[in-house]
């Protein structure tokens, strides 16, 4: 599991991150903790290579410097499926947590070790479904993360991917088979050099193409039909 704490006071931040790291030692969690102390929201998007890596951010609010909720409410609007704990002294945003889906609000010197334990180890079973079932993708700073079971197919034209799934598309830029290998644990196959299809969505297959369940048509080109015979 990924873990950013970003806190503005510094005891705070080594208060968390010890707390982390020990909580990781006894559980035999892989966890990794990068420590931010970040001034505004703004600087949000120069971590934003970090923020889509990541699966559990620690924020804090300081009444008249950084605040954690305009900061939560800038990684919720670009998309971003992170996890987030407030971890402050005040008292007073605590109620405004639920407009960013915050899982969280931990105030210092008033928790215990037994709430701590409990909010870490409900971030870890989060990480960890999210991790089995999910695509993380992005693409000029938005973050989309996909159930893999809602997903129809994936399209490439000139180097841009797009991920038709239940309720809506999204266009990144990457490869047909780096998708491929996030995937390969999953049912999906090859039909023609621009499409990658789950296999649970066909509901017919022809010579020349194939017809989804939602009445999408798509082509199936001629090396790849074996394939798709192959994962009948």
């Amino acid at each position: 599991m990924r873990i950013i704490v970003c806190l503005p006071d510094p005891e705070d931040r080594e208060v968390c991150t010890n707390k982390i790291t020990e909580l990781a030692a006894e559980t035999g969690a892989p966890v990794t903790v990068t420590r931010m102390g970040l001034r505004s929201s703004k600087d949000l998007d120069f971590h934003a290579e970090e923020l889509e890596k990541a699966d559990l951010i620690f924020l804090g609010i300081e009444p008249g410097g950084f605040d954690g909720m305009a900061a939560a409410a800038a990684i919720r609007q670009k998309g971003t499926d992170i996890d987030i704990v407030f971890y402050t002294k005040e008292k007073s945003r605590v109620f405004d947590a639920f407009d960013v889906e915050a899982i969280h609000y931990l105030v210092p010197g008033e928790y215990s070790s037994k709430r701590f334990r409990n909010v870490f180890e409900k971030a870890l079973a989060r990480s960890r479904k999210r991790d089995k079932a999910v695509i993380r993708l992005s693409c000029a700073g938005l973050h989309k993360t996909v159930p893999i079971a809602r997903i129809y197919y994936f399209e490439v034209s000139n180097r841009i991917l797009t991920v038709h799934y239940e309720g809506g598309a999204f266009e990144f830029y990457s490869t047909m088979y780096k998708v491929e290998e996030k995937l390969k644990d999953y049912d999906f196959v090859r039909i023609h050099r621009s499409f990658l299809v789950a296999r649970g969505f066909i509901a017919d297959i022809a010579h020349s193409e194939v017809t989804l369940f939602n009445g999408e048509r798509l082509p199936v080109g001629g090396r790849y039909l074996a394939n798709l015979e192959r994962k009948s």
